[in-house]
């Protein structure tokens, strides 16, 4: 089924390796599953890539022309020691295989947010706590948390973060600190538009004149931010079913960045697209651009279609033109930072 050479594919990727083994995946590839000399996966044809010697040519030509040390290439930042000590750490090895967990969360336990740490994905992940919404917009502007429906949802349970901090007894008092907390929250990020919004959305609810204490406010608060995240998996889910009837069964599908369900509360937008092909039984192939300079492809797409048993290959992302050139590809999907009105779309 080509699942041995994914992995090899990805480990290229993920690792700095040595003349020798980038000849042997060579051997490995054009000898591999799929039938016959020069192909890989599904059959595709990679004889074109890859490298015929034991060369520093070759070994640049596989790691996307320009050698990067196994962390750099990972895109692994340093961790604050404040938000990782041994109390908020749990390491999870898989969260898509078993019962769902969602990328931002409130814990009622404990009467916290967490979220994914996705800066250490794919070789670890950690679930950090934030009490205070001042490590919520740390989180945002690390990129703890990325994907615009992940950051909204993180910013509306930081609202609710700052009304709990809030010493305020009366719900004025408890609104101006809210409004500092949403200018704060809103300059974590600011081209991320859920951010905005789901900051708005809440100081609308804060301002609602039928709450009449502070307390209702708080509680309110958390009402909202709970169903804003609810929303937003409820829309990612009912989206991907819409648009998995535009991917016929044995199409390849080419995918930039990363709009699975790291990129949104759970499930995701044009990468749900590709799950829920996969759920209706779709044999299909994704073709993952690696997504420079964070790599969110290579280190957050592969990790996520993986998980779900969904087979792909990971590609540079100037190999993309190559397989549209050719003909390979079928169908692409990409997330929209921005659709303009007569239909175009920017990816950032």
């Amino acid at each position: 089924d080509g699942g041995d050479q994914t992995e090899v594919l990805m480990q290229c990727a993920f690792s700095l390796l040595t003349a020798g083994e980038v000849a042997d995946l060579g051997r490995q590839v054009r000898g591999g599953a799929g039938g016959g000399a020069g192909r890989g996966a599904a059959g595709r044809d990679y004889s074109g890539l890859l490298p015929d010697a034991d060369s520093e040519t070759a070994r640049k030509r596989l790691v996307g022309a320009e050698i990067i040390p196994r962390r750099a290439l990972c895109g692994l930042a340093h961790r604050p020691t404040s938000r990782y000590n041994t109390q908020s750490i749990h390491s999870i090895p898989k969260f898509l295989t078993g019962p769902s967990m969602r990328t931002v969360f409130w814990d009622y336990d404990r009467n916290l947010m967490r979220m994914i740490d996705q800066r250490l994905l794919p070789f670890e992940t950690a679930v950090p706590d934030y009490e205070t919404y001042e490590e919520v917009a740390e989180g945002i502007r690390e990129m703890v948390v990325r994907g615009a429906p992940a950051i909204g949802a993180a910013a509306a349970f930081g609202m609710v973060l700052a009304a709990q901090q809030s010493r305020a007894t009366d719900r004025l008092a408890l609104l101006r600190d809210l409004e500092e907390a949403a200018r704060r929250l809103e300059a974590a990020r600011p081209t991320a538009v859920n951010l905005a919004w789901a900051v708005r959305r809440q100081l609308r609810v804060a301002t609602n004149e039928e709450l009449e204490t502070a307390d209702d406010v708080r509680a309110a608060l958390l009402a909202e931010a709970q169903r804003l995240a609810d929303e937003d998996v409820a829309l990612n889910r009912r989206m991907g079913y819409h648009g998995a009837e535009l991917i016929a069964d044995g199409d390849t599908i080419l995918h930039h960045c990363n709009t699975g369900a790291l990129a949104t509360v759970d499930w995701g937008t044009a990468l749900g697209v590709i799950f829920a092909a996969h759920e209706q039984g779709k044999r299909i192939h994704v073709l993952v651009d690696e997504t420079r300079p964070r790599l969110q492809g290579a280190r957050l797409t592969a990790w996520e279609l993986k998980e779900r048993g969904i087979p792909f290959d990971l590609i540079a992302d100037n190999a993309a033109g190559h397989f549209m050139r050719r003909g390979d590809v079928n169908i692409v999907l990409v997330g929209s930072d921005r659709t303009a009105a007569n239909g175009d779309v920017a990816n950032k």
